[in-house]
């Protein structure tokens, strides 16, 4: 599959006086390095990745969340997961075998019954407008999937946002919100670049939209990107 294999979850006690425990969360080895590790290596040597990887690595990693989104429990009811940590760090590439998978779903929920009231889950800059009111659905997901695709092909992030606490967070994103964003074709327009890159900028700009209701699935996501950016030009998976 396209999502990294959960294979065990194991507690530990934390000491022999009470019954608190840790969880140990134990996933199949990717013999690799993650999508984060990779852009860091771009941005050392001032370099923008080549937008052929990028496209195949969304188009990757969108096959994973519909596989996430659409999972059923045994007895066919749908469960509505949602990852909502989605990150760079998250997207691992099997050098050796040329596999990209999607991991940590440890942080992936059916409902927000554990959230606090100001604390923050997941990374800031990949979180969707939504989620800082406590809501997470699969377009969430698709949020992040555009945010992470607006950084790999840019270089920079679409918003700023940092924080340790939902207020903090919130107040930065509204204030660029407020400005419009420049798509990652208008951006690198004046680039030499040697493939075409609008349909995938205007798919990710699709994922980047404030209603919840406006942006793709994912599967409406990868579908497009197969068809009319990877095979349309003879770079199908």
């Amino acid at each position: 599959g396209n999502v990294v294999e959960m294979i065990a979850l194991e507690s530990l006690p934390v000491s022999s006086k009470d019954d608190a425990k840790i969880y140990l969360l134990i996933q199949e080895l990717i013999d690799g390095q993650s999508l984060e590790k990779l852009l860091a290596l771009h941005k050392k040597k001032n370099l923008l990745m080549n937008p052929v990887l990028v496209g195949f690595t969304l188009y990757k990693a969108a096959l994973a969340l519909d596989e996430a989104h659409n999972l059923k429990s045994s007895t066919g009811k749908k469960l509505n997961l949602v990852h909502r940590s989605l990150s760079p760090s998250n997207i691992l590439y099997n050098d050796k075998a040329g596999i990209i998978k999607l991991s940590d779903f440890g942080m992936a929920t059916l409902d927000d019954q554990d959230l606090s009231a100001d604390k923050l889950r997941g990374k800031p800059s990949y979180m969707a407008p939504e989620q800082f009111q406590h809501r997470n659905f699969a377009c969430t997901d698709m949020w992040a999937l555009g945010v992470i695709g607006y950084e790999a092909l840019t270089g920079f992030l679409p918003y700023q946002v940092s924080g340790n606490t939902l207020s903090g967070a919130v107040e930065r994103l509204i204030a660029q919100s407020h400005f419009d964003l420049r798509s990652p074709a208008e951006i690198l327009s004046t680039k030499d670049t040697t493939f075409p890159i609008k349909i995938l900028s205007d798919v990710i700009m699709i994922c980047l939209k404030p209603d919840v209701h406006k942006r793709t699935t994912a599967d409406e996501f990868q579908h497009k990107l197969a068809s009319e950016y990877l095979y349309a030009s003879g770079l199908g998976p």
